[in-house]
């Protein structure tokens, strides 16, 4: 059936019980992570990753199941292996994990030098994704591409597609913009590497008519627990398919910002 309900396409980053400080807002503890999962399928969510959601929303007569959900994460943060991959696996439940190439192995070097969270290694990524987890891809380095020169941009999205095709044995298809931020000309470069999907952070939910390379997601913040889970879900506005005025305010004001602040050694692409 086709279905009329919004569909959640929920965002989540670390799953522990000891985060740094600078992700504490961004982390669900294992044991509310596990709570999740078991209400969805208990609930009777069907499970996509983002590909096979937007191969149907691309589908001539897009079929969606009444109670549909995608689960997501972005990073690349080592305690997905560790606590979120075996709490999918035991409720067969699908999901895609959006990764910053530039850290595999490494830290998460954008949170500070405070704040470093270990990344998975290039070993754990190809264990993963024959698991049966999408591996998409999150940019190299984690920076806003829409702050960027189209060159520089291009990239970082070219490049960590390369990384991920190299290491993973196959292409991959899905791309999941840092930090949410993007524009037209971002979309386009991402379209031109290739990928046949991208990911914005709407904080609404999404549907049939959801633009493929903006798909809205709703961030999973400050560790809810069912019940709060359950209201994000309620209360999540319906798709909104347009940007708000707001948003290209903010990017004018980011852009102006990246201009003037001094170019660091460590902001040059690298492998």
């Amino acid at each position: 059936m086709t279905t009329s309900r919004g569909i959640p396409i929920l965002t989540y980053h670390s799953v522990t019980d000891h985060p740094v400080d600078a992700l504490r807002r961004w982390n669900v503890t294992p044991a509310h992570f596990r709570d999740h999962i078991a209400y969805l399928t208990d609930a009777g969510y069907t499970s996509f990753t983002i590909a096979e959601y937007a191969r149907l929303l691309q589908s001539a007569e897009p079929t969606l199941p009444e109670r549909a959900v995608v689960i997501t994460f972005d990073d690349g943060f080592a305690d997905f292996r560790d606590s979120a991959l075996p709490i999918l696996l035991d409720h067969g439940v699908a999901a895609t994990l959006f990764v910053s190439t530039a850290y595999v192995g490494r830290t998460s070097g954008w949170l500070g030098p405070d704040n470093l969270s270990a990344f998975l290694g290039w070993d754990d990524l190809v264990a993963i994704d024959r698991a049966g987890v999408e591996i998409g891809s999150h940019s190299h380095r984690h920076v806003a591409l829409d702050e960027l020169a189209r060159t520089e941009a291009r990239q970082e999205i070219e490049r960590s597609r390369e990384l991920l095709t190299a290491h993973l044995g196959h292409t991959v298809t899905s791309f999941a913009y840092p930090f949410g931020y993007h524009d037209a000309a971002v979309k386009q470069l991402v379209a031109a590497a290739d990928f046949l999907d991208a990911c914005a952070v709407k904080n609404t939910l999404s549907g049939v008519g959801d633009d493929r390379f903006a798909i809205g997601r709703i961030l999973v913040e400050d560790d809810p627990d069912v019940d709060g889970l359950r209201q994000v879900i309620t209360s999540a506005p319906s798709m909104r398919l347009h940007e708000r005025p707001a948003t290209r305010v903010w990017r004018q004001v980011r852009r102006t910002r990246s201009r003037l602040r001094p170019a660091a050694a460590d902001d040059r692409i690298t492998a």
